[in-house]
């Protein structure tokens, strides 16, 4: 990713900032909250469902961690579990059916 090389996180990759030309390339939009990585980079940014854990955490004195652009990978893992299973994976919807219990001499 070119935002990473150059040392910026995006912070709020999501199916809605992701835009498409008529041969299949894709550019992402909306870069109000894309910052550069400076060592006290913290607080929650984006879209809630496409958060990192790292966003969320907090140590011992309940100040959050510091984040790097690890949380946009984060991000593009929701991304891609919600292309292939139509919700995101935090979703009560997206957990897979039970599945039944087995028959006796099955």
């Amino acid at each position: 990713m070119h935002l990473h090389q150059n040392g910026i996180v995006y912070r709020d990759l999501k199916p809605d900032n992701i835009l498409m030309d008529e041969r299949g390339k894709t550019r992402i939009s909306d870069l109000g909250l894309a910052c550069k990585v400076t060592p006290d980079l913290v607080g929650t940014y984006g879209t809630r469902g496409y958060w990192a854990p790292e966003m969320l955490m907090k140590d011992g004195k309940g100040h959050r961690i510091r984040y790097t652009q690890a949380v946009d990978w984060f991000s593009f893992g929701c991304v891609v579990y919600e292309m292939i299973i139509g919700t995101l994976p935090s979703s009560p919807l997206s957990l897979p059916p039970a599945l039944p219990p087995s028959l006796p001499g099955a």
